[in-house]
């Protein structure tokens, strides 16, 4: 099942950026207000020749540390500097003052760590007279900013600021409270999809989270974080649904396997309707085809009528799309085909080490076996006699699919047991566990299963006088519809 859990706090996002690879600014939306009160600070600093102190007052999880911690995105020429959480309040000051460059770059020191901590009136008397007199010395032409949660703490230390030092210690107009208010809700849904794409590679709709369930979720929450919180709970309701209509079935993996007679054209058809390196449909290019209002063919009714369901069923069937490129192909028939199914073959025999061989290089194979697959450029044009020679083929597909799928099927098992993988291969066999009948069935020991549909197409070549020319079925519309089709009736199938 398809499985949503968000960064709510920001060492948490950090964490997953990292893993990813992606920069944190495509994901975090900088914040006007607090970074104007931030550039009115630092410039009273600048002009003054005095430091400055502020809290920074806001709800948890409104955003406070993301907020500073990637302040040095959105602002040039300054640098933001951390007072360690175990840094005594006392000895707060001499740890600034023991770090200043005399460099003229803007400087933050941050207090992080101590949202909620409990302070006494005498002890924030005691902190901000050293402040005022860290402030008076040229080490001291800073800015220092504490977030805080506590109300309390905060107004017992903007009291005590106002009381010690007033103008020479804070701003005349906030008296050293600034009430951090984080990122607009209007903003609450489009940085929560950024995120999940970048986190997942998908939007929030493959988890089934539509801009009609958002909506609510974003007026019921007080601060991003708790926002997130509603998602995670609004994606386990729906993904619990569907696992109530499953009950104990296993959930199928629906790859379809699109043989071709030229590996240029096939890989081109195949990557314009898939994303990253495992081969996962492309679902905005599903759902953009579906909206689009010339898009009236019969049988995108029924998936127009589920619209809002779409992108969560091809991740949770797993909806994936592979070349089936023409040497693969006929290494299966050459190996494991029928003398009716090889005679029109040039070449009619292969050694089944030699169809091992090759269809474990395949991508869809790799993928079988859990394997990592290199990303691949397109490939250069297949040799003009493998091309005939797979079109030879392509012809009886209409009437002899069902005996080149199981020439691939035989070509997976022999494979898999090759590799010592367990796992048991039906071809055009009901399932045990519902009524579905997939092209080649794969059970693997532990539970897995994955459903290959193989669809025999070519770009319609002739071959000599042999073979006239027909219509190109290669083709990214044959492909998408295809894709839809037979993806539809999984879906039906399993009650969804």
């Amino acid at each position: 099942m398809p499985t949503l859990n968000l960064p709510k706090r920001y060492e948490a996002l950090e964490q997953q950026a990292t893993a990813k690879q992606y920069d944190l600014t495509s994901v975090v939306q900088r914040i006007d207000s607090a970074a104007s009160r931030l550039e009115t600070l630092l410039r009273q600093v600048e002009f003054g020749g005095l430091g400055r102190f502020e809290l920074f007052l806001g709800k948890s999880g409104v955003g406070k540390t993301t907020f500073f911690k990637t302040l040095t995105k959105f602002f040039v020429g300054t640098e933001v500097k951390e007072v360690p959480e175990d840094i005594p309040l006392s000895e707060v000051t001499k740890y600034i003052f023991d770090r200043h460059l005399n460099d003229g770059v803007r400087r933050v020191w941050v207090m992080h760590g101590r949202d909620n901590q409990i302070i006494e009136e005498p002890e924030a008397f005691a902190f901000m007279e050293q402040i005022r007199v860290l402030f008076r010395k040229p080490e001291g032409a800073v800015v220092i900013c504490w977030p805080l949660t506590s109300e309390t703490s905060a107004k017992i230390i903007s009291e005590a600021a106002w009381k010690v030092g007033r103008d020479s210690v804070v701003d005349v107009s906030s008296k050293g409270l600034y009430i951090f208010e984080g990122l607009q809700k209007i903003y609450f849904h489009k940085i929560a999809e950024l995120t999940t794409r970048s986190l997942k590679g998908d939007g929030l709709e493959a988890f089934g989270l539509t801009e009609d369930l958002v909506a609510p979720l974003v007026e019921e929450s007080e601060t991003i974080a708790e926002f997130y919180s509603r998602l995670e709970e609004k994606a386990s309701e729906i993904t619990g649904r569907y696992r109530d209509l499953l009950k104990d079935k296993p959930i199928p993996s629906v790859w379809i396997l699109v043989g071709g007679d030229d590996s240029r054209e096939l890989n081109l058809t195949v990557a314009s309707l898939t994303q990253g390196v495992n081969k996962a449909i492309d679902i905005d290019r599903i759902t953009n085809y579906l909206d689009n209002p010339e898009s009236d063919a019969a049988y995108l009714k029924e998936w127009k009528k589920r619209r809002s369901q779409v992108a969560f069923l091809m991740r949770l069937l797993d909806v994936r799309l592979f070349e089936l490129s023409p040497n693969v192909a006929l290494a299966a028939v050459r190996a494991f085909g029928e003398d009716d199914i090889r005679a029109p073959l040039t070449l009619k025999k292969a050694s089944k080490n030699i169809a091992i061989e090759t269809i474990g290089r395949a991508s869809f194979f790799r993928a079988l076996c859990e394997e990592g697959m290199p990303s691949s450029g397109y490939l250069r044009s297949t040799e003009e006699e493998t091309k005939n020679e797979y079109i030879r083929i392509q012809v009886s597909a209409k009437s002899a699919d069902k005996k080149l799928n199981k020439c691939l099927g035989d070509a997976v098992r022999h494979a898999l047991e090759s590799k010592g993988i367990v796992s048991t291969v039906t071809v055009e066999k009901q399932n045990a566990h519902d009524n579905l009948k997939p092209d080649v069935l794969i059970s693997f020991d532990g539970g897995r299963i994955v459903c290959l549909e193989p669809t025999w197409r070519s770009t319609g070549a002739a071959v000599g006088t042999e073979i006239k020319s027909r219509q190109n079925t290669l083709t990214i519309g044959h492909i998408q519809m295809y894709v839809l089709e037979k993806v539809l009736g999984y879906v039906n199938e399993l009650g969804f």
